[in-house]
């Protein structure tokens, strides 16, 4: 194939891409007046440091289990899917910041494939979307363990990555993930915590072991404090968490995310929004 082809082929795509966005944006449009208030994702590490918030995130596999979907680690779940939304609406926990996908609030550029997802996701389910949230409710960014959403500038990634670590300066820490999960303790990101310990929960489906799970964790002193890596099943956790007076952050896959950004290769393919693909779910969302 000559270089003309590739380059025609080349534009064509662009355009096309183009084409989709723009469609997209004039879809999602009306859905974004009537969405509620989102920090940003340097407000939303700042409120958690500041006041200690525990954090529950919600990318599209929570949200597609409260539209009585499955995703790959995770199988629908009535109560699991209840619980879902009751706290994505709930005002009454004042300790707990609930996270949703920005719609026109990041302060860090998105990338075109994740910017592309967010006017796509909100054009093709805006309506039922907006239905889930609370529009005088203020919700945080989901993107905050998401570095890889995001083309950082200049010193940008140094700054977000000071925000995270300020999470956790000076804490014990027990972190709650998967069995056989790859969640990695990064010195880059996790050298200024005190001491730390793992709990894991099921590999597969972690809401099925549930309440087994929250009493397992509830054994340590309320003044650790609690990193998340467990799918719909960690944003349950740190509303419960928060309630029984421990700081609790879901933060997904934030290693692996943040390699992605440091050395520029991704170790396994993961979706948008921290959803894994079926061949590398391990209940680490």
């Amino acid at each position: 194939m000559s270089v003309k082809s590739i380059k025609s082929i080349i534009g064509y795509y662009a355009v096309k891409n183009f084409l989709k966005l723009r469609w997209y944006k004039h879809c999602a449009k009306k859905h974004i007046s009537m969405m509620p208030f989102v920090y940003d994702e340097v407000e939303t590490l700042q409120l958690v440091a500041d006041k200690k918030y525990s954090v529950a995130r919600y990318g599209d596999g929570e949200i597609g289990i409260c539209k009585g979907e499955g995703i790959y680690f995770q199988e629908f779940d009535s109560q699991l899917a209840q619980r879902l939304k009751d706290i994505l609406r709930g005002n009454s926990i004042k300790n707990l910041l609930v996270c949703i996908a920005p719609h026109t609030t990041s302060c860090y550029q998105l990338t075109s494939k994740v910017n592309t997802f967010v006017y796509k996701f909100i054009s093709r389910r805006g309506e039922s979307y907006t239905k889930l949230l609370d529009p005088n409710k203020k919700y945080g960014s989901t993107f905050i363990s998401r570095p890889d959403a995001f083309e950082f500038k200049n010193s940008e990634f140094q700054h977000y990555t000071k925000l995270l670590q300020s999470l956790w300066n000076g804490r014990d820490v027990i972190i709650v993930t998967g069995k056989d999960s790859r969640f990695e303790m990064l010195p880059e990101l996790f050298d200024n915590i005190r001491s730390h310990k793992f709990v894991y929960g099921l590999k597969q489906h972690a809401f099925r072991d549930y309440e087994k799970l929250l009493e397992e964790i509830k054994l340590d002193a309320k003044e650790k404090l609690i990193l998340l890596a467990l799918g719909p099943t960690a944003t349950i956790l740190a509303h419960d968490l928060a309630i029984a007076g421990y700081q609790a952050i879901d933060i997904g896959h934030l290693p692996n995310c943040y390699k992605v950004v440091k050395n520029g290769v991704r170790p396994t393919k993961m979706g948008i929004c921290g959803a894994p693909t079926p061949e590398t779910s391990n209940g680490d969302n």
